[in-house]
């Protein structure tokens, strides 16, 4: 899988919440290794067979169709938390209910790099919003520049959450 521009496009490569084990707080098995592959800098200790990012700096994950659910969602949450080099992010259609993108929320609270992320096609819901919106404010120094979020069952509620935790992502960049 040869990579440009420092991302990894995994789509359809089913890296599946089954692959997670949350036992001891740790992330174990194929799953762990895939996730430190792709957050890894410079492709530091990477088998020659799993380089995804052809020894670059990681800025761009792309995990779209991957059944990542919530499980996924909190793994990756989990490997992203000190990282401040992936700057996009899209986890579209990976059936992530709110409890998954409260996990991302947590991790979107202290990591400040992020400024593209995708979450199209889940079931992020009302809940999800809020816990966007809340990590959103919370984070001073996070720069959404482009958030999707079509088909995540929001509601008018979690749309108005969402555009509040956004307009003071905005009147920081301004």
């Amino acid at each position: 899988m040869l990579l440009e521009n420092s991302s990894v496009d995994l789509n359809r490569k089913m890296i599946r919440s089954r692959e997670v084990s949350r036992q001891g707080g740790g992330v174990t098995g194929e799953t762990q290794h895939k996730l430190n592959a792709l957050l890894a800098p410079s492709g530091e200790g990477m088998e020659p067979q799993f380089n995804p990012s052809g020894g670059k700096r990681m800025e761009k994950i792309e995990l779209i169709h991957n059944l990542v659910c919530d499980d996924g969602s909190w793994a990756l949450s989990q490997a992203m938390f000190d990282n401040h080099r992936v700057t996009h992010l899209d986890l579209s259609s990976n059936l992530i209910t709110s409890d998954g993108i409260s996990h991302l929320a947590q991790m979107l609270e202290k990591n400040c790099s992020i400024s593209k992320l995708f979450l199209n096609s889940n079931n992020i819901g009302y809940d999800g919003a809020r816990a966007l919106a809340t990590a959103f404010v919370n984070n001073d120094e996070l720069q959404i520049r482009e958030l999707e979020i079509a088909s995540n069952c929001l509601g008018d509620d979690g749309a108005e959450a969402l555009s509040v935790g956004l307009a003071g992502v905005s009147e920081r960049s301004e």
